[in-house]
């Protein structure tokens, strides 16, 4: 007699990513976990399922894992004028006019994605055809990289901006003795929680259609790593009435509140949405000249950039988090933002831990402070894409310094694994542009030919346990999720092409044929 499953899934290379990189041609499922994997003719002579699903010589992966997101960011801009692109700011000031032609009854015109690398001359905009065009409608417009934003007279004057405003982390950029409307960091988000925000209805079908993008792209799991107590309440509310089911791995901010928040109620884990890690600026970004560096910008040598956290304070935070249980992850971009970083974590943790503290982005690290990653364990988070769509000006930026940036093969080196994403929305959601850029360290026009610093890439097999079975690890889930084994979910991405062999060109361009999300279908193509 067959042992009873629900879904058996068959002809299919499979995958598993377990310790062995073992593949199979088959699995059956019961419930929400994984039964069995084995060849053809044992799984479908062992069980007997409801659903049988051929898979006519597809390739299954444990489904994808970005391991650092803004999906609550994502599903907000869902609403906005996308500015992904704009090859001008005239095309932007084009756009922001047809949407709010679109969107008459918007109360404020928010916009992002605009990249002034992308052109010429590569200068940051102002304000003054925002007052020109929109006299009496707030208008915020934020880089592609979230940390600069340029915002019109009347949303400052919203926000209680003026040319005498100090925020401290942040920079009102004053000319000739008047805003000129660029925002840095800190002084973004004064604007943004002083624009209105959509109703709660509005942005719960923006994070239902979030989701399904998610799914689309074959991502099961995703580590949102900006999230706010009210955006907790939601997201439990949502799980609750089951109106999200993506698992999500949320990074809280870091502040007194709302660390307060945490403690009173403790770490939060389960199979849907985890919360017990503190995120931590230390600086911005290098697009916005935000990156706390050692010596001054090469493109800009009155200054080193933005440093957002102190110590004592940071240190006294890092050691409350560690009493408590929490895991501590800090965006670091800089060189002496990681230096900073790394030597608060050392001064709190003990060596050779097991508490999985997080390095995100790790975009500027010198090989000394590399060593700090081997001793105190560290994870480093990295997005791939970011060098892809860095390399075009990083250099002016740099300087000799471009030889420490992006340095995954040295970070993997020092770590013993790494944990990708994307950092959507300020890259592409699709997780295979990060498996590209991680290996064959192009943009997707095949640039440049040889390969960006070829030599930091990742292998195939690397690349895939990044954003798989160690994306699971760094949030502690490695006993649930990241591999197809027996006894974990049964989270599952299926494409047309075969990421182990396929010739790296064809990789952007591979499809997702099918997502399962505990051994149910929510995505097929």
């Amino acid at each position: 007699m067959k042992t009873p499953a629900d879904v058996v899934l068959h002809n299919a290379s499979i995958y598993t990513v377990d310790a062995g990189f073992t593949t199979a041609q088959a699995m059956a499922i019961a419930g929400e976990r994984i039964l069995e994997t084995g060849n053809n003719a044992y799984i479908l002579q062992k069980y007997a399922a409801r659903h049988i699903i051929n898979l006519e010589g597809a390739f299954a992966y444990p489904g994808f894992y970005d391991a650092h997101c803004h999906l609550l960011r994502y599903a907000r801009q869902l609403g906005e004028a996308h500015l992904f692109g704009a090859p001008s700011f005239t095309e932007v000031l084009y756009r922001i006019t047809q949407y709010h032609l679109q969107n008459p009854q918007c109360k404020a015109i928010i916009g992002r994605g605009w990249n002034q690398n992308l052109w010429q001359p590569a200068q940051m905009p102002n304000r003054q055809a925002l007052d020109a065009l929109f006299p009496h409608v707030p208008v915020l417009l934020t880089r592609i990289d979230l940390h600069a934003a340029v915002a019109n007279r009347a949303a400052l004057a919203l926000a209680g901006i003026d040319e005498h405003t100090q925020i401290d982390g942040g920079i009102v950029e004053v000319v000739n003795g008047q805003t000129s409307g660029l925002l840095i960091d800190n002084a973004v988000h004064r604007v943004e929680i002083a624009l209105p925000s959509p109703s709660e209805q509005e942005f719960s079908n923006q994070l239902a259609l979030a989701q399904q993008h998610c799914f689309q792209y074959g991502l099961t799991s995703v580590a949102d790593a900006l999230v706010t107590p009210p955006d907790v309440r939601l997201l439990e509310n949502l799980y609750l009435e089951q109106l999200l089911q993506l698992r999500m791995y949320a990074m809280m901010l870091a502040t007194e509140d709302n660390m307060q928040f945490c403690f009173e109620r403790g770490r939060s884990i389960s199979g849907q949405l985890t919360l017990r890690t503190f995120k931590f600026f230390a600086d911005g970004a290098l697009g916005s000249r935000g990156a706390w560096l050692h010596h001054p910008y090469s493109d800009a040598p009155d200054t080193c950039g933005l440093q957002l956290l102190h110590e004592p304070a940071f240190t006294n935070q890092l050691a409350r988090i560690k009493q408590h249980g929490f895991q501590a992850a800090t965006h670091a971009i800089g060189d002496a933002a990681n230096h900073f970083v790394l030597n608060a974590y050392a001064k709190v943790l003990p060596p050779d831990n097991n508490l999985r503290w997080r390095l995100e982005h790790a975009q500027i690290i010198t090989p000394k402070d590399i060593e700090l990653i081997t001793k105190y364990r560290i994870i480093p988070s990295v997005q791939p894409t970011h060098a892809t769509s860095d390399m075009y000006w990083v250099h002016q930026r740099l300087g000799n310094r471009i030889q420490n940036a992006y340095t995954w093969r040295r970070l993997l080196q020092a770590s013993g694994l790494l944990a990708a994403g994307s950092d959507f929305p300020v890259e592409h959601i699709n997780p295979l542009l990060g498996f590209y850029a991680a290996t064959a360290r192009k943009d997707v026009h095949g640039r440049p030919p040889d390969g960006f610093f070829a030599e930091q890439s990742l292998t195939r097999l690397e690349a895939l346990k990044a954003m798989t079975i160690w994306a699971a690890f760094a949030a502690f889930e490695e006993h649930e999720r990241g591999s197809l084994q027996t006894g974990k979910l049964a989270d599952i991405t299926v494409l047309d092409t075969d990421l182990m062999t396929a010739p790296l060109e064809q990789i952007p361009q591979a499809k997702v044929l099918l997502t399962l999300l505990g051994g149910k279908t929510v995505y097929k193509c």
